[in-house]
């Protein structure tokens, strides 16, 4: 009978194993469709991209708001990693208005919304505080031209209340500056491609390598867009395969906040 018990512990441990091991086999299948579906939509929309693209660095005028919404963008997805899609609002607002001090904010809004991804209230509470911060709030938030994050996130976290969003999720002045001395960093060495900086922090493992291959394409397409409404199409199909699509919690979060934040934030920067 001891032998029996045994036996039955083995072959349920082997048993157990063996659907882990499908299971991981299956997500890894799940997640090489995904990546090869993305890719294979990013390039057929880059196909068909013809004219002049849309952040030609020889083009001052729209290197200087790629730069702000580069910051922004950066920002947005490190603080998704630390503090969820509310630390993403706040570091990605706070580098968006560190690097645009002197510019005048736009005239325009956010992008256009999408309910296909489920944190598309995250970008769209982005632009609103950004745009509470360079207008009503702009003596509050810039003082002696210099941001005080402090006084941003006051803002922030009002305008988060207001729209029944209670977080703890709270930055020190240092802790932002930290992060904003990466995202310049980051900005440079990259020559100011958000896929390359996406495709370093899969090397340097701060996002999965699924993550990091999907952001890529994402910002490669934007990268050599030559219509801006165009690009929203495409980021707007892109988000919907995302939030269909068999990943994981963690990774939908940080692509879908990522994406969300991009369409609205790169609309609401665009020069017009």
């Amino acid at each position: 009978m001891k032998n029996l018990k045994n036996l039955f512990i083995l072959l349920f441990t082997i048993a157990l194993f063996s659907n882990c091991s499908n299971d991981e086999e299956q997500n890894l299948e799940d997640s090489i469709q995904i990546e090869l579906q993305f890719q294979n939509a990013t390039t057929a929309f880059i196909d068909s991209q013809t004219g002049e693209v849309l952040i030609d660095p020889n083009n001052t005028s729209r290197a200087k708001w790629w730069e702000v919404a580069l910051s922004d963008i950066i920002g947005g997805a490190v603080g998704t990693l630390t503090g969820g899609p509310v630390g993403g609002v706040l570091l990605g607002v706070g580098c968006s208005v560190a690097a645009g001090l002197g510019i005048a904010p736009p005239p325009n809004d956010g992008g256009v919304s999408n309910n296909g991804n489920a944190y598309d209230y995250a970008g769209e509470l982005h632009t609103e505080i950004l745009n509470e911060a360079l207008t009503t709030e702009r003596a509050f938030v810039i003082q002696n031209g210099v941001l005080n994050f402090d006084n941003l996130q006051i803002v922030a976290n009002r305008i988060l209340q207001e729209n029944g969003i209670n977080s703890t999720v709270q930055f020190s002045e240092t802790d932002f500056f930290g992060i904003q001395s990466y995202v310049d960093q980051a900005a440079v060495s990259s020559g100011g491609r958000m896929s390359i900086i996406a495709q370093n922090m899969g090397q340097e493992g701060k996002i999965s390598n699924i993550e990091s291959q999907i952001l890529s394409n994402y910002f490669s397409a934007f990268e050599n867009s030559s219509s801006f409404q165009a690009f929203l199409g495409y980021s707007v199909q892109m988000e919907t395969m995302i939030e269909q699509s068999n990943l994981s919690s963690n990774s939908k979060e940080l692509i879908l906040f990522t994406m969300a934040t991009a369409r609205h934030d790169l609309n609401y920067w665009f020069p017009n």
